[in-house]
């Protein structure tokens, strides 16, 4: 594989199942729910100090009143970007790494092989692993980002 992730095909699989469990639990209903809230928490929480707080301090002597910036705005615009970047991010890392497992280990010509060496053995269930992930990767769905 052109991109290590890992000293061993066992290790590889385990990052990818990994990034394949973190991509598909964003996908459950809950934790888009959770993720909206905790996102809207910070966000008024930023309105409220720009709208409230600061407006309401008596600034030092020296200094101008506040004046708002939009952090709400530039908040709710920054973890759209981000959980977008994360999306493409762990998209990218299955398709390129579940690619190089399959053309380092030859899934496509496991045909040659026979089971009943013991060598062969292996690399026939670490070929099993690879195409039972790969099929997992290809019915992952599509998560979308929900802010």
């Amino acid at each position: 594989m052109k991109n290590k992730i890992s000293k061993t095909p066992a290790e590889a699989i385990q990052r990818i199942k990994e990034v394949l469990f973190a991509y598909k639990y964003h996908q459950i209903e809950e934790i888009k729910d959770t993720l909206i809230d905790q996102v809207q928490r910070v966000a008024d929480m930023f309105d409220t100090i720009e709208t409230d707080i600061l407006p309401n301090a008596t600034p030092p002597d020296d200094k101008n009143v506040y004046e708002s910036t939009g952090l709400k705005a530039e908040w709710l615009s920054w973890m759209r970007q981000r959980a977008d970047k994360a999306r493409v991010k762990a998209e990218t890392f299955l398709d390129t790494h579940i690619e190089g497992l399959k053309n380092a280990y030859y899934v496509d010509d496991k045909d040659t092989l026979d089971a009943s060496d013991p060598q062969d053995k292996d690399t026939l269930d670490l070929i099993e692993r690879i195409e039972k992930l790969d099929e997992a990767i290809q019915a992952k769905g599509t998560w979308v980002n929900p802010l």
